[in-house]
């Protein structure tokens, strides 16, 4: 009876450990590394703190590491540039991104994106620095150095994705601040601003 009863026991604990492996391996296929390249032109207003609303525009570009669950939802972090026209600055993204595809077994697989985190709003400051003086005359070069401040950054967006290729549109929202150095006096002016943009967004996922 007890011979019986232990290999009813072990095969028992055999079929569970079968199962749970399988189990095991089957959500480990369903997890996957994707990274997507994209580049993204915008156009949108910037209102300033003092009052003014100005026209902005410019151009980014950003890589995203994701972890793909069921080919369906991705989570992953990303970085990249952004340059602003008629700006002397740039922008280095820095983001937690979450993609949703509402049917990833379709040739064309829409989804919906959604990216949050800062931006390190970056620009040339610079200054006179004295190499040499006396009394009647004084040596001075203009060095610059750039500098960084961390902004605001978020960007919501659908689109679709044809095998390789995504393409989306969908809202920008970011916070700045501009900065003005005048080298005579040694005077700095700075003013934040907040940027909405439409953004459309082309490049590829792997």
């Amino acid at each position: 009876m007890k011979r019986e009863l232990l290999l009813l026991l072990f095969t028992i604990l055999l079929v569970y450990t079968s199962v749970a492996q399988y189990e095991v391996s089957t959500t480990l296929n369903k997890i996957s590394y994707t990274p997507s390249l994209e580049f993204s032109p915008f156009v949108g207003s910037s209102h300033w703190a003092a009052g003014d609303n100005t026209v902005t525009a410019g151009i980014a570009g950003t890589f995203t590491n994701s972890i793909a669950f069921k080919n369906k939802y991705l989570l992953g972090v990303g970085t990249g540039f952004e340059f602003t026209l008629f700006d002397d600055c740039f922008a280095i993204p820095l983001y937690a991104n979450f993609k949703f595809f509402f049917n990833a077994k379709k040739q064309i697989k829409p989804f919906f994106n959604v990216s949050l985190g800062t931006r390190l709003e970056c620009f040339s400051k610079y200054e006179n620095v004295v190499l040499n003086k006396t009394s009647e005359w004084i040596e001075t070069r203009i060095e610059s150095k750039t500098i960084c401040f961390p902004e605001a950054y978020f960007n919501i967006s659908f689109g679709f994705k044809v095998k390789y290729f995504i393409f989306s549109a969908g809202y920008l929202f970011k916070t700045g601040q501009y900065t003005y150095y005048q080298l005579d006096n040694d005077y700095t002016y700075k003013e934040k601003f907040i940027t909405s943009a439409l953004e459309i967004k082309v490049g590829v996922m792997f």
